[in-house]
């Protein structure tokens, strides 16, 4: 059974008084409609792509609480970091300098915004891992 959102995309089929859909919702079954091109399919990306819209949350539902569905918070976040932190850490001094190189090889065709963003999810992971790849894009002061 094909879904509705991409029966929807088909032009035929299409309800055209709701085109403006805004979500990151790629690939599927007969996608006829560019598929997003190369615009981000996350969020948040800095390039004015859709992002949430509390009104479209889920009421609570009392129970022996409540429960609903939010946005994972944005505080106390370390832990997005540890694994890396701890991965760069027992890597050999070699591997270490391959992925420095390989990482500031890749980010180096990316804009600067870009490349600072990146650097400081590097510095939260490890600052030894965020300097070296600042220093190899040339960003370090």
């Amino acid at each position: 059974m094909i879904p509705t959102i991409q029966i929807a995309q088909i032009p035929v089929n299409c309800p055209y008084s709701t085109k403006s859909v805004n979500n990151y919702q790629r690939d599927g079954q007969m996608r006829i409609d560019g598929n997003g091109g190369s615009a981000p399919n996350y969020s948040p990306n800095g390039r004015g792509g859709p992002i949430a819209d509390p009104r479209a949350s889920e009421s609570s539902e009392s129970l022996h609480g409540t429960t609903g569905r939010t946005e994972y918070p944005k505080v106390n976040r370390a832990d997005d970091f540890e694994q890396a932190g701890l991965l760069y850490r027992v890597m050999s001094e070699a591997e270490r300098s391959r992925l420095v190189s390989n990482i500031a090889g890749h980010l180096s065709n990316a804009g600067t915004e870009i490349q600072k963003r990146q650097v400081r999810h590097f510095m939260a992971a490890d600052s030894e891992y965020g300097t070296r790849v600042a220093e190899a894009l040339g960003l370090a002061k």
